[in-house]
Protein backbone atom coordinates (compact mmCIF):
# COMPACT_ATOMS: atom_id res chain seq x y z
CA UNK A 1 0.00 0.00 0.00
CA UNK A 2 1.29 3.33 -0.88
CA UNK A 3 2.39 5.99 1.82
CA UNK A 4 -0.44 8.20 0.30
CA UNK A 5 -3.12 5.78 0.66
CA UNK A 6 -2.03 5.28 4.55
CA UNK A 7 -1.32 9.10 5.10
CA UNK A 8 -4.66 9.41 3.59
CA UNK A 9 -6.96 7.81 6.28
CA UNK A 10 -4.95 6.61 9.09
CA UNK A 11 -1.96 8.51 9.89
CA UNK A 12 -2.80 10.89 12.60
CA UNK A 13 -1.83 9.93 15.43
CA UNK A 14 -1.02 11.46 18.74
CA UNK A 15 3.18 12.03 18.60
CA UNK A 16 4.77 9.68 21.98
CA UNK A 17 5.33 12.29 24.33
CA UNK A 18 1.23 13.36 24.37
CA UNK A 19 -0.78 12.46 26.37
CA UNK A 20 -4.36 11.24 24.94
CA UNK A 21 -7.29 13.28 25.55
CA UNK A 22 -8.75 10.88 27.90
CA UNK A 23 -6.26 11.19 30.49
CA UNK A 24 -6.10 14.88 30.24
CA UNK A 25 -9.59 14.93 30.71
CA UNK A 26 -9.33 12.81 33.98
CA UNK A 27 -6.73 14.93 35.35
CA UNK A 28 -8.42 17.66 34.66
CA UNK A 29 -11.48 16.65 36.88
CA UNK A 30 -9.00 15.25 39.27
CA UNK A 31 -7.59 19.57 39.74
CA UNK A 32 -11.68 20.44 39.53
CA UNK A 33 -12.33 18.00 42.09
CA UNK A 34 -9.44 19.69 44.40
CA UNK A 35 -10.92 23.27 44.16
CA UNK A 36 -14.46 22.10 44.38
CA UNK A 37 -14.71 19.80 47.62
CA UNK A 38 -15.37 17.22 46.00
CA UNK A 39 -12.86 14.09 46.58
CA UNK A 40 -10.53 13.91 43.25
CA UNK A 41 -10.94 10.02 42.78
CA UNK A 42 -14.66 10.71 42.20
CA UNK A 43 -14.16 12.94 39.52
CA UNK A 44 -11.38 10.35 38.20
CA UNK A 45 -14.28 8.05 37.89
CA UNK A 46 -16.71 10.71 36.18
CA UNK A 47 -13.97 10.91 33.64
CA UNK A 48 -13.57 7.40 32.80
CA UNK A 49 -16.78 6.91 32.06
CA UNK A 50 -17.09 10.29 29.95
CA UNK A 51 -13.92 9.34 27.98
CA UNK A 52 -15.40 6.04 27.10
CA UNK A 53 -18.47 7.62 26.36
CA UNK A 54 -15.96 10.11 23.95
CA UNK A 55 -16.18 7.04 21.06
CA UNK A 56 -20.10 7.87 20.36
CA UNK A 57 -19.80 11.72 20.10
CA UNK A 58 -18.66 11.43 16.26
CA UNK A 59 -22.41 11.53 15.15
CA UNK A 60 -23.83 14.13 18.04
CA UNK A 61 -21.18 17.13 17.49
CA UNK A 62 -22.57 20.03 15.54
CA UNK A 63 -22.17 21.00 11.98
CA UNK A 64 -20.81 24.36 13.57
CA UNK A 65 -18.16 22.72 15.55
CA UNK A 66 -15.93 20.67 12.50
CA UNK A 67 -12.58 20.62 13.90
CA UNK A 68 -14.39 19.17 17.40
CA UNK A 69 -16.10 16.60 14.62
CA UNK A 70 -12.85 16.17 12.51
CA UNK A 71 -10.55 15.32 15.42
CA UNK A 72 -13.17 12.63 17.30
CA UNK A 73 -14.05 10.65 13.81
CA UNK A 74 -10.66 10.31 12.99
CA UNK A 75 -10.05 9.50 16.69
CA UNK A 76 -13.00 6.56 15.66
CA UNK A 77 -11.00 5.58 12.79
CA UNK A 78 -8.20 3.66 14.90
CA UNK A 79 -11.22 1.87 16.45
CA UNK A 80 -10.92 -2.34 15.93
CA UNK A 81 -13.45 -2.21 13.21
CA UNK A 82 -13.09 -3.80 9.91
CA UNK A 83 -11.20 -2.04 7.45
CA UNK A 84 -12.54 -4.52 4.57
CA UNK A 85 -14.95 -7.29 3.92
CA UNK A 86 -14.29 -10.77 5.06
CA UNK A 87 -12.71 -12.78 2.17
CA UNK A 88 -15.24 -15.39 1.35
CA UNK A 89 -14.00 -15.77 -1.89
CA UNK A 90 -13.52 -19.37 -3.74
CA UNK A 91 -9.95 -20.46 -3.12
CA UNK A 92 -9.35 -20.53 -7.63
CA UNK A 93 -9.91 -16.12 -6.90
CA UNK A 94 -6.67 -16.33 -4.53
CA UNK A 95 -4.72 -18.23 -6.05
CA UNK A 96 -5.01 -16.37 -9.04
CA UNK A 97 -3.35 -13.16 -7.54
CA UNK A 98 -0.05 -12.89 -8.06
CA UNK A 99 2.48 -11.82 -4.84
CA UNK A 100 2.96 -8.68 -7.05
CA UNK A 101 -0.26 -7.01 -7.49
CA UNK A 102 -0.32 -4.32 -4.76
CA UNK A 103 2.89 -3.46 -6.77
CA UNK A 104 2.83 0.21 -8.27
CA UNK A 105 3.79 -1.22 -12.08
CA UNK A 106 0.69 -3.15 -11.82
CA UNK A 107 -0.86 0.04 -12.55
CA UNK A 108 0.86 0.66 -16.36
CA UNK A 109 -0.89 -3.02 -17.35
CA UNK A 110 -4.82 -2.05 -16.49
CA UNK A 111 -6.95 0.72 -17.27
CA UNK A 112 -7.20 3.04 -14.19
CA UNK A 113 -10.57 3.83 -12.40
CA UNK A 114 -12.63 7.09 -11.16
CA UNK A 115 -14.80 6.24 -8.10
CA UNK A 116 -18.15 7.99 -8.18
CA UNK A 117 -19.66 7.85 -4.69
CA UNK A 118 -23.45 9.81 -4.33
CA UNK A 119 -24.63 10.86 -1.21
CA UNK A 120 -27.50 12.03 0.96
CA UNK A 121 -28.12 12.30 4.46
CA UNK A 122 -25.51 9.84 5.51
CA UNK A 123 -23.81 8.62 8.76
CA UNK A 124 -20.48 10.42 8.88
CA UNK A 125 -19.31 6.92 10.23
CA UNK A 126 -20.40 4.81 7.72
CA UNK A 127 -19.00 7.43 5.37
CA UNK A 128 -15.61 7.31 7.03
CA UNK A 129 -15.57 3.42 7.32
CA UNK A 130 -16.58 3.43 3.45
CA UNK A 131 -13.35 5.48 2.94
CA UNK A 132 -11.24 3.90 4.75
CA UNK A 133 -12.09 0.61 3.36
CA UNK A 134 -11.31 1.22 -0.32
CA UNK A 135 -8.49 3.44 0.30
CA UNK A 136 -6.87 0.47 2.83
CA UNK A 137 -7.86 -2.08 0.48
CA UNK A 138 -7.74 -0.99 -3.00
CA UNK A 139 -4.45 -0.64 -5.40
CA UNK A 140 -4.60 3.38 -5.03
CA UNK A 141 -1.96 3.71 -7.78
CA UNK A 142 -4.73 2.58 -10.25
CA UNK A 143 -7.58 5.05 -8.80
CA UNK A 144 -7.29 8.31 -10.53
CA UNK A 145 -9.97 10.10 -8.12
CA UNK A 146 -12.55 8.85 -5.96
CA UNK A 147 -15.28 11.78 -6.73
CA UNK A 148 -18.37 12.35 -3.77
CA UNK A 149 -21.31 13.92 -5.37
CA UNK A 150 -23.36 15.93 -2.28
CA UNK A 151 -26.75 16.18 -3.55
CA UNK A 152 -27.56 19.04 -1.95
CA UNK A 153 -27.59 17.52 1.63
CA UNK A 154 -28.43 19.91 4.54
CA UNK A 155 -25.20 21.33 5.88
CA UNK A 156 -24.99 18.70 8.86
CA UNK A 157 -24.72 15.90 6.09
CA UNK A 158 -22.53 17.75 3.51
CA UNK A 159 -19.12 16.01 5.05
CA UNK A 160 -17.18 18.39 2.63
CA UNK A 161 -14.54 19.49 4.23
CA UNK A 162 -14.20 16.47 6.05
CA UNK A 163 -13.89 14.41 3.09
CA UNK A 164 -11.17 16.64 1.11
CA UNK A 165 -8.97 15.79 4.47
CA UNK A 166 -9.43 12.17 4.12
CA UNK A 167 -7.39 11.43 1.13
CA UNK A 168 -5.59 13.70 -1.77
CA UNK A 169 -7.43 11.76 -4.31
CA UNK A 170 -11.09 12.39 -3.15
CA UNK A 171 -13.20 15.21 -4.94
CA UNK A 172 -16.66 16.45 -3.84
CA UNK A 173 -18.86 17.74 -6.38
CA UNK A 174 -21.66 19.96 -4.74
CA UNK A 175 -25.43 19.69 -7.13
CA UNK A 176 -27.13 23.11 -6.35
CA UNK A 177 -30.28 21.58 -5.89
CA UNK A 178 -31.56 17.94 -5.13
CA UNK A 179 -31.42 15.69 -8.08
CA UNK A 180 -31.50 12.18 -6.92
CA UNK A 181 -29.36 8.97 -7.45
CA UNK A 182 -29.55 8.77 -10.47
CA UNK A 183 -28.73 11.96 -11.94
CA UNK A 184 -26.26 12.23 -9.50
CA UNK A 185 -24.23 9.14 -10.83
CA UNK A 186 -24.50 11.17 -14.72
CA UNK A 187 -23.15 13.98 -13.20
CA UNK A 188 -20.09 12.07 -11.65
CA UNK A 189 -19.60 10.04 -14.55
CA UNK A 190 -19.23 13.31 -16.84
CA UNK A 191 -16.78 14.79 -14.60
CA UNK A 192 -14.50 11.46 -14.77
CA UNK A 193 -11.39 11.62 -16.34
CA UNK A 194 -9.90 7.95 -15.85
CA UNK A 195 -10.59 5.67 -18.52
CA UNK A 196 -12.85 3.65 -16.52
CA UNK A 197 -16.04 4.56 -13.88
CA UNK A 198 -16.60 2.40 -10.84
CA UNK A 199 -19.82 3.44 -9.39
CA UNK A 200 -19.69 2.44 -5.52
CA UNK A 201 -22.13 3.32 -2.38
CA UNK A 202 -20.47 5.41 0.54
CA UNK A 203 -22.04 2.69 2.97
CA UNK A 204 -19.61 -0.34 2.06
CA UNK A 205 -16.49 -2.69 2.57
CA UNK A 206 -14.86 -4.15 -0.08
CA UNK A 207 -12.51 -7.46 -0.04
CA UNK A 208 -9.11 -6.41 -1.07
CA UNK A 209 -8.28 -7.25 -4.54
CA UNK A 210 -12.29 -6.32 -5.58
CA UNK A 211 -11.02 -4.14 -8.43
CA UNK A 212 -8.80 -6.45 -10.25
CA UNK A 213 -11.30 -8.67 -12.05
CA UNK A 214 -13.70 -5.52 -13.08
CA UNK A 215 -10.61 -4.05 -14.47
CA UNK A 216 -9.09 -7.18 -16.30
CA UNK A 217 -12.49 -7.83 -17.80
CA UNK A 218 -12.48 -3.70 -18.93
CA UNK A 219 -9.32 -4.20 -20.77
CA UNK A 220 -10.44 -7.52 -22.76
CA UNK A 221 -13.38 -5.87 -23.61
CA UNK A 222 -14.38 -2.30 -23.03
CA UNK A 223 -17.92 -2.93 -23.73
CA UNK A 224 -18.34 -5.23 -20.30
CA UNK A 225 -20.34 -4.18 -17.86
CA UNK A 226 -18.58 -5.85 -14.61
CA UNK A 227 -20.82 -6.31 -11.74
CA UNK A 228 -18.90 -7.99 -8.26
CA UNK A 229 -20.94 -10.11 -6.17
CA UNK A 230 -22.75 -8.24 -3.23
CA UNK A 231 -22.66 -9.44 0.43
CA UNK A 232 -25.08 -7.99 2.59
CA UNK A 233 -23.69 -5.58 5.89
CA UNK A 234 -26.30 -6.64 7.90
CA UNK A 235 -26.07 -4.10 10.93
CA UNK A 236 -25.65 -0.52 11.47
CA UNK A 237 -22.10 -1.07 12.88
CA UNK A 238 -20.42 -3.22 9.79
CA UNK A 239 -19.63 -6.20 11.63
CA UNK A 240 -22.29 -9.08 10.80
CA UNK A 241 -21.81 -9.87 7.12
CA UNK A 242 -23.62 -12.31 4.95
CA UNK A 243 -22.10 -13.60 2.34
CA UNK A 244 -23.31 -13.82 -1.27
CA UNK A 245 -24.68 -16.63 -3.97
CA UNK A 246 -23.68 -16.24 -7.31
CA UNK A 247 -27.02 -15.72 -8.91
CA UNK A 248 -28.35 -14.51 -12.31
CA UNK A 249 -30.03 -10.87 -11.77
CA UNK A 250 -33.10 -10.64 -13.92
CA UNK A 251 -36.45 -8.56 -13.88
CA UNK A 252 -39.87 -9.33 -14.34
CA UNK A 253 -42.39 -7.56 -17.08
CA UNK A 254 -42.28 -4.22 -14.71
CA UNK A 255 -39.01 -4.10 -14.91
CA UNK A 256 -38.73 -4.73 -11.36
CA UNK A 257 -35.16 -6.69 -10.40
CA UNK A 258 -35.25 -9.91 -8.82
CA UNK A 259 -32.77 -12.34 -8.41
CA UNK A 260 -33.25 -15.51 -10.58
CA UNK A 261 -31.49 -19.18 -10.50
CA UNK A 262 -28.16 -19.87 -9.97
CA UNK A 263 -26.01 -19.85 -13.00
CA UNK A 264 -25.20 -23.62 -13.06
CA UNK A 265 -28.61 -23.93 -13.68
CA UNK A 266 -28.72 -22.04 -17.19
CA UNK A 267 -25.02 -23.61 -18.19
CA UNK A 268 -24.57 -27.17 -17.16
CA UNK A 269 -20.75 -26.65 -17.70
CA UNK A 270 -20.75 -23.33 -15.41
CA UNK A 271 -17.63 -24.14 -12.99
CA UNK A 272 -17.59 -21.55 -9.94
CA UNK A 273 -15.98 -19.03 -9.40
CA UNK A 274 -15.75 -18.01 -13.39
CA UNK A 275 -17.24 -15.02 -14.43
CA UNK A 276 -20.97 -15.44 -15.81
CA UNK A 277 -23.01 -13.43 -18.13
CA UNK A 278 -26.31 -12.10 -16.42
CA UNK A 279 -29.65 -10.44 -18.38
CA UNK A 280 -29.26 -7.64 -16.04
CA UNK A 281 -27.24 -5.33 -13.55
CA UNK A 282 -28.81 -5.24 -9.68
CA UNK A 283 -27.22 -1.29 -10.22
CA UNK A 284 -25.52 0.64 -7.73
CA UNK A 285 -22.27 -1.05 -7.41
CA UNK A 286 -20.42 -1.61 -10.79
CA UNK A 287 -17.65 -1.09 -13.32
CA UNK A 288 -17.55 0.07 -17.04
CA UNK A 289 -15.73 1.53 -19.78
CA UNK A 290 -16.24 5.92 -19.55
CA UNK A 291 -16.03 5.97 -22.78
CA UNK A 292 -18.68 3.26 -23.81
CA UNK A 293 -21.00 4.26 -20.94
CA UNK A 294 -20.78 7.81 -22.12
CA UNK A 295 -21.12 6.67 -25.63
CA UNK A 296 -24.38 4.47 -25.25
CA UNK A 297 -26.38 7.24 -23.31
CA UNK A 298 -24.94 6.76 -19.93
CA UNK A 299 -28.31 7.30 -17.30
CA UNK A 300 -31.41 8.44 -18.59
CA UNK A 301 -30.66 12.27 -16.75
CA UNK A 302 -34.50 12.40 -16.70
CA UNK A 303 -34.90 9.76 -14.49
CA UNK A 304 -36.00 10.91 -11.14
CA UNK A 305 -34.33 10.33 -7.62
CA UNK A 306 -34.01 6.38 -7.52
CA UNK A 307 -35.43 3.22 -9.11
CA UNK A 308 -35.66 1.62 -12.55
CA UNK A 309 -32.50 2.94 -14.32
CA UNK A 310 -30.06 -0.84 -13.57
CA UNK A 311 -32.70 -1.98 -15.62
CA UNK A 312 -32.82 0.62 -18.42
CA UNK A 313 -28.90 0.53 -18.27
CA UNK A 314 -28.92 -3.34 -18.61
CA UNK A 315 -31.17 -3.48 -21.80
CA UNK A 316 -29.46 -0.79 -23.31
CA UNK A 317 -25.93 -2.16 -22.81
CA UNK A 318 -27.49 -5.37 -24.33
CA UNK A 319 -29.10 -3.85 -26.80
CA UNK A 320 -26.40 -1.82 -28.07
CA UNK A 321 -23.27 -4.62 -28.43
CA UNK A 322 -22.23 -5.11 -24.90
CA UNK A 323 -22.89 -7.49 -22.22
CA UNK A 324 -22.85 -7.71 -18.54
CA UNK A 325 -20.58 -10.27 -17.09
CA UNK A 326 -20.49 -11.19 -12.93
CA UNK A 327 -17.33 -11.67 -10.84
CA UNK A 328 -17.55 -14.10 -8.15
CA UNK A 329 -13.89 -13.37 -7.70
CA UNK A 330 -14.86 -9.29 -7.14
CA UNK A 331 -16.67 -8.84 -4.14
CA UNK A 332 -18.02 -5.41 -1.98
CA UNK A 333 -20.27 -5.61 1.00
CA UNK A 334 -23.22 -3.53 0.78
CA UNK A 335 -25.23 -2.07 3.65
CA UNK A 336 -29.18 -2.23 2.89
CA UNK A 337 -30.85 -0.15 4.77
CA UNK A 338 -34.29 -1.06 5.91
CA UNK A 339 -36.93 1.92 5.44
CA UNK A 340 -36.28 3.57 8.63
CA UNK A 341 -32.51 4.40 8.37
CA UNK A 342 -32.97 5.88 4.37
CA UNK A 343 -33.01 9.64 4.08
CA UNK A 344 -35.50 9.78 1.24
CA UNK A 345 -38.77 8.79 1.10
CA UNK A 346 -39.33 6.06 -2.02
CA UNK A 347 -41.97 7.82 -4.31
CA UNK A 348 -43.85 4.81 -5.76
CA UNK A 349 -44.95 7.18 -8.60
CA UNK A 350 -41.59 8.50 -9.41
CA UNK A 351 -39.99 4.48 -9.52
CA UNK A 352 -42.85 3.86 -12.11
CA UNK A 353 -42.38 6.96 -14.11
CA UNK A 354 -38.83 6.30 -14.83
CA UNK A 355 -39.80 2.47 -15.25
CA UNK A 356 -41.90 3.93 -18.20
CA UNK A 357 -39.54 5.51 -19.95
CA UNK A 358 -37.26 2.65 -19.74
CA UNK A 359 -39.92 0.22 -20.70
CA UNK A 360 -41.18 2.88 -23.52
CA UNK A 361 -37.46 3.29 -25.08
CA UNK A 362 -36.65 -0.51 -25.23
CA UNK A 363 -39.22 -2.88 -24.87
CA UNK A 364 -40.78 -2.17 -28.11
CA UNK A 365 -44.25 -4.03 -28.66
CA UNK A 366 -44.36 -5.63 -25.16
CA UNK A 367 -44.71 -2.42 -23.27
CA UNK A 368 -48.37 -3.98 -23.07
CA UNK A 369 -46.99 -6.24 -20.45
CA UNK A 370 -45.42 -3.91 -18.45
CA UNK A 371 -49.13 -2.27 -18.51
CA UNK A 372 -50.89 -5.09 -17.59
CA UNK A 373 -48.54 -6.40 -14.43
CA UNK A 374 -48.80 -2.90 -13.13
CA UNK A 375 -52.54 -2.73 -13.29
CA UNK A 376 -52.37 -6.52 -11.54
CA UNK A 377 -50.12 -5.06 -8.66
CA UNK A 378 -53.23 -4.91 -6.00
CA UNK A 379 -50.38 -2.58 -4.16
CA UNK A 380 -49.65 -0.42 -7.09
CA UNK A 381 -51.82 2.62 -7.10
CA UNK A 382 -50.41 4.59 -9.96
CA UNK A 383 -51.80 4.07 -13.49
CA UNK A 384 -49.17 3.55 -15.26
CA UNK A 385 -51.01 3.96 -18.75
CA UNK A 386 -52.01 7.69 -17.91
CA UNK A 387 -48.78 8.31 -16.22
CA UNK A 388 -46.73 11.31 -18.04
CA UNK A 389 -43.53 10.57 -17.96
CA UNK A 390 -41.76 13.78 -20.48
CA UNK A 391 -39.48 13.40 -23.44
CA UNK A 392 -38.65 10.71 -24.58
CA UNK A 393 -37.77 11.53 -28.11
CA UNK A 394 -34.15 12.33 -27.93
CA UNK A 395 -33.55 8.90 -25.96
CA UNK A 396 -34.99 6.92 -28.64
CA UNK A 397 -33.43 9.30 -31.10
CA UNK A 398 -29.96 8.23 -29.65
CA UNK A 399 -31.21 4.48 -29.72
CA UNK A 400 -31.59 4.35 -33.48
CA UNK A 401 -28.19 6.61 -34.05
CA UNK A 402 -26.44 3.22 -32.34
CA UNK A 403 -28.58 1.07 -34.28
CA UNK A 404 -28.94 -1.66 -31.64
CA UNK A 405 -30.92 -4.46 -31.53
CA UNK A 406 -34.47 -4.98 -31.02
CA UNK A 407 -36.52 -6.64 -27.37
CA UNK A 408 -37.19 -9.85 -29.26
CA UNK A 409 -33.45 -9.82 -30.12
CA UNK A 410 -32.83 -9.59 -26.39
CA UNK A 411 -35.48 -11.85 -25.39
CA UNK A 412 -33.74 -15.26 -27.64
CA UNK A 413 -30.52 -14.29 -27.23
CA UNK A 414 -29.90 -12.61 -23.97
CA UNK A 415 -33.27 -13.29 -21.47
CA UNK A 416 -35.39 -16.27 -22.68
CA UNK A 417 -36.44 -16.64 -19.26
CA UNK A 418 -38.80 -13.94 -20.19
CA UNK A 419 -40.78 -15.76 -22.66
CA UNK A 420 -41.75 -17.94 -21.08
CA UNK A 421 -42.21 -17.35 -17.21
CA UNK A 422 -45.81 -15.84 -16.45
CA UNK A 423 -46.15 -11.80 -15.93
CA UNK A 424 -44.79 -12.54 -12.48
CA UNK A 425 -41.33 -14.83 -11.57
CA UNK A 426 -42.75 -17.29 -9.27
CA UNK A 427 -41.11 -17.21 -5.90
CA UNK A 428 -39.85 -20.84 -6.33
CA UNK A 429 -37.03 -19.39 -9.04
CA UNK A 430 -35.56 -17.16 -6.69
CA UNK A 431 -34.06 -19.39 -4.43
CA UNK A 432 -33.66 -22.67 -6.66
CA UNK A 433 -34.11 -24.71 -9.83
CA UNK A 434 -37.62 -23.22 -11.60
CA UNK A 435 -39.68 -25.43 -12.65
CA UNK A 436 -40.26 -24.25 -16.52
CA UNK A 437 -37.43 -25.14 -18.92
CA UNK A 438 -36.01 -22.92 -21.34
CA UNK A 439 -33.53 -23.50 -24.35
CA UNK A 440 -29.99 -21.45 -23.07
CA UNK A 441 -29.45 -18.28 -25.18
CA UNK A 442 -27.71 -19.41 -28.12
CA UNK A 443 -25.33 -16.47 -28.08
CA UNK A 444 -21.84 -17.36 -26.92
CA UNK A 445 -20.72 -14.70 -24.65
CA UNK A 446 -16.39 -14.26 -23.96
CA UNK A 447 -15.68 -14.02 -20.47
CA UNK A 448 -12.18 -13.38 -19.30
CA UNK A 449 -10.73 -16.57 -17.20
CA UNK A 450 -10.26 -16.41 -13.69
CA UNK A 451 -6.73 -16.36 -14.09
CA UNK A 452 -6.94 -13.49 -16.27
CA UNK A 453 -4.95 -11.11 -14.54
CA UNK A 454 -1.98 -13.67 -13.40
CA UNK A 455 -1.90 -14.40 -17.32
CA UNK A 456 -1.84 -10.77 -18.18
CA UNK A 457 1.51 -10.01 -16.11
CA UNK A 458 3.29 -12.96 -16.99
CA UNK A 459 2.61 -12.38 -20.85
CA UNK A 460 6.03 -10.98 -21.29
CA UNK A 461 4.90 -7.50 -19.98
CA UNK A 462 6.28 -7.31 -16.86
CA UNK A 463 9.60 -7.55 -17.53
CA UNK A 464 10.59 -4.38 -16.26
CA UNK A 465 9.94 -5.04 -12.79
Amino acid sequence: MSKRSRRGVQDHKHTSGAKSGGSRKKEDMARYGQRSGVPGWVWLIVGSVLALCGKQLVETVTQNDEGKRDKLARRRVKDNVLVNAPDVRHPKCREAEPEYIHDPEVASLLPHMSIIIPYLGERWRHVLLSVRSITHSTNMNLVDEIIFIDDANEPKYNYTQELLMLHDKIKVISNPERYGVTKSKYIGAQAARAEVIVFLEPHILVVPGWEYPLLTALKQDPKTLAQPLVDAILDTEFVNINAARAQISGFDWSLTHLWREFPEHRDKKYQEPDPYPSPSSPGGIMAVSRDFFLEIGGYDPEMREWGGENTELSLRFWQCGGKILMFPCSRVAHWFRSAEHQPYDVNLTVVVRNKKRAGLVWLDDHIEKFYQLHERDAANKVDSRRLDVGDISDRIAHRDRMQCKGMDWYIDNVYPELRVQPLQLPLQALSGKPHYRVKNPPMKVSYPKVTALADLLADGLMEEL
